[in-house]
């Protein structure tokens, strides 16, 4: 582990951490306990909200927050992207000024080495802008903000004055931030776009973690076994999927299964390409419970949307890696999924088109006793932690010049 890490005492904001089925939470509390075992003292910002099911643990301060709307009405979905946006600035996130009134109070009574932002949520990093504590402070990017930004489909609508708000919320933490973290160099690069100062200043790549690898279990139903774990919402429909798995279903025994929740789109067209006698539903499963699934596969699907930019490093990839089984990823050729696993040799990266799917899937049946490949590596909890500590270093070096 780190030795840059060990002793610091660091406080973290991550509002949504205790969310055990938000795969962002997951990733930013997988980082929190990484950092904890490489020798760090923690004290930890983050939301509580009706419902929530993970204990809080000592050190931590759970300031209460407001649900979203979870309905699938048009009036449920119109005012959670309002809400989510307008949670997204400095001046319109009540959460935000209540962790800032507490992330004041500790600073006052206590000595930290570093601040710690774990973003997205953006309101994360908000507290930090509100209270502007005279501290080193490393602000981390999962994902590209505002959603405006996003590539299509992944943004379906803008909503002007709040965009304007957050561009503008984002630009300070870009600005103020005394080191910068972004999950992968095709993040960074697309968020310099919009952000021409990114340009100016240093970064640090820091992926997601891993978790523990995982003891090889080999399929034993004689037939060949392909497995998506999470949910499938209605930007990654993929009718061209369908039309490969039917078509290979033809020729190979095949079973396929899904851990999490299908959009009915998807839904639909699986069972138009008659392939529901091949098909295993789990529904939501928790890690662990995911993590054996995917270890019993043959291959593991990865299943991006389709989109003109991929600015986005799948924190299921992370997951996926701990398993060692090839991966079929359907994605962008200059997607940061089909860079490592072209880099490691981990599968096959292909576009969303039905003949190259079907290209990928019989490439992989016929190579089916794939030596296992070394993914892992690059999401390894040490190595992601050395790369933190690396980065608060910097924020702390940064802040002393």
């Amino acid at each position: 582990m780190s030795m840059l890490v060990s002793g610091r005492r660091l406080l973290v904001i991550s509002k949504h951490l205790l969310n055990s089925r938000d795969a962002q939470a997951q990733q930013s509390r997988a980082v929190v306990d990484g950092l904890i075992r490489a020798g760090a003292h923690l004290e930890v910002i983050c939301a509580a909200f009706d419902g929530d099911e993970e204990p809080v643990p000592d050190g931590w301060y759970a300031i209460a927050a407001r649900n979203l709307p979870v309905g699938t009405g048009l009036a449920d979905k119109v005012a959670r992207k309002v809400r989510r946006n307008a949670n997204a600035t400095r001046w319109l996130s009540m959460w935000s000024r209540s962790a800032a009134r507490k992330l004041k109070e500790l600073i006052s009574t206590g000595s930290y080495d570093c601040i710690v932002s774990l973003g997205l949520p953006m309101e994360s990093h908000i507290p930090v802008l509100v209270a502007r504590p005279r501290l080193p402070w490393l602000a981390y990017f999962s994902d590209p903000w505002p959603e405006s930004l996003l590539p299509p489909p992944m943004s379906d609508f803008a909503l002007p004055g709040l965009t304007w708000l957050q561009r503008r919320t984002v630009r300070e933490v870009l600005l103020q931030a005394t080191a910068l973290g972004f999950s992968c160099r095709e993040q960074q690069q697309f968020m310099a776009r919009f952000y021409p100062e990114l340009t100016r200043r240093e970064w640090h790549e820091l992926p997601h973690v891993a978790p523990v690898r995982a003891k090889q279990v080999r399929n034993a139903s004689g037939k060949f076994r392909i497995v998506h774990s999470g949910s499938i919402g209605r930007e990654r429909v993929c009718d061209p999927l369908c039309e490969a798995l039917a078509e290979f279903a033809k020729t190979s025994a095949v079973e396929i299964h899904f851990a999490g929740a299908l959009h009915p789109r998807m839904a639909t067209s699986l069972q138009e390409h008659d392939l529901s006698s091949h098909i295993v539903m789990h529904g939501w499963l928790s890690k662990r419970a995911a993590s054996q699934l995917c270890c019993e596969a043959d291959v593991l699907l990865l299943l991006e949307a389709s989109m003109p930019d991929y600015p986005f490093l799948p924190s299921k990839l992370a997951d996926y890696a701990a398993t060692g089984r090839p991966i079929l990823a359907l994605t962008g050729a200059q997607s940061p999924a089909a860079r490592l696993i072209a880099e490691y040799g981990a599968g096959v990266a292909c576009r969303h088109d039905r003949d190259a799917i079907l290209d990928g899937l019989r490439l992989l049946h016929q190579n089916r006793a794939l030596t296992e490949h070394d993914l892992y590596r690059e999401f390894a909890e040490d190595e992601v932690v050395r790369k933190y500590g690396r980065a608060i270093f910097a924020a702390i070096s940064s802040y002393q010049a």
